[in-house]
Parts: structure tokens; sequence; C-alpha cells
């Protein structure tokens, strides 16, 4: 699947849950969302600097864009990721750990962001100890990401699953003949009548 196609589909399912999302998918509508993101802020915060403006409204008016793109974007992302999972035969109930493995994650980095600026109010020096301490425990938070990253990573459930058709494969329902065995298939199903002879 393509870029292109991938946004399309996404949108498409703006709600739907069923289902499933192959990979590449998956990885390319994130890769538009963050990438598009990221180049409205860019172009927002350049809009600002260039207009001189040093009011809060401006700024905000400036990164509207990049933030409907990311509001607009999350129930589609929440979808897509149910259906990933979907992909690889788990329950979309997985999304509900990764929820609260990523908020302990976001938090826990906060907190050591908080504490290595402010380590001379919490007693700490700034020794390669300390800094390696706190490294560590950045670490571990960012490790807290791992099995969403994992479950997003993994491969399809070969052929169909409880929650559909593999994305890409036909479905395994009646196929298609082609033109050749249609007409095989009406001759067989009507009878040969035997000339009749005139006499």
């Amino acid at each position: 699947m393509t870029l292109p196609e991938a946004v399309k589909s996404c949108y498409a399912k703006y709600f739907t849950l069923k289902g499933r999302a192959s990979r590449s998918e998956y990885w390319w509508f994130y890769f538009f969302r963050y990438l598009g993101s990221v180049l409205l802020s860019i172009a927002g915060i350049g809009l600002f600097s260039v207009s001189r403006l040093e009011s809060g409204a401006a700024a905000f008016f400036c990164l509207l864009p990049a933030m409907l793109l990311i509001i607009g974007s999350i129930a589609p992302a929440i979808a897509i990721m149910v259906r990933r999972l979907h992909d690889s035969n788990h329950s979309g109930g997985w999304i509900w750990l990764f929820f609260l493995l990523s908020l302990i994650s976001n938090w826990a980095i906060g907190v050591l962001n908080n504490v290595y600026e402010h380590s001379w109010a919490y007693g700490l020096d700034e020794s390669p100890t300390t800094q390696f301490m706190l490294l560590t425990f950045c670490l571990l938070a960012l490790a807290l990401e791992l099995p969403w990253l994992i479950f997003m990573c993994r491969g399809s459930t070969p052929g169909d699953n409880r929650y559909g058709a593999r994305p890409g494969d036909l479905p395994n329902s009646k196929a298609t003949p082609d033109s050749q065995t249609e007409e095989a298939l009406r001759r067989a199903a009507a009878p040969e009548v035997p000339p009749v002879e005139s006499r």
C-alpha cells in the first residue's frame, strides 16, 4: 500500500474498528500524521516570525493547521491501531494497555526532566553518577513503549482470522470465474438434447 492509499483508507474508515489493517497502511498513516504536523508547525512558526506579531492569538492561529491535523487524526489513528491488532489476531482491547504504558512513560520522562533541570533543589549534584541514574530511568520509561512497537511491527496472520480476511487478499468467498470456466459451467448445467430427425 502506498502513502496516498493508506491516508485515503484511514480517513475513509474514520471510526471503523472492525476488520484488519496491514503494516504498510499503519506505518504510512503514522508517517503522514507526524510529518504533516511537523511541516505545518514549521510553516506556522515561520509565518509567526515573519508576521512580527507578538500576541498569543497570532501564535495560536499560525499553529492552528497543525493542531487541526493532529486533532482530526486522533480517531482514525485509534481505529487503525485496533485494526492493526486485529491483523495479528489480537483483541483491540490491548490498546488500553498501550495507552496506560504510554501515560506512565510520558509522566516518568516529565518527572525525570523536572528532576534533572532542578537537581540543585533535590539535593542532587551534576556528577556523572547522577546523570547516569537519570538516563537509566529515562531509558526504562521509554522501554514501556516497546510492547506497542512490537505489536505494531508484527506480521499479518496468514489467510483469514477471526477479524476477517487478510488485507490485500481476495475474500475466500466464491471467486469470480473467468470466461472459459463460465462457459464450461453453462454447458454442464444445460442438458444436451439430441437433435430431432425429420422424416
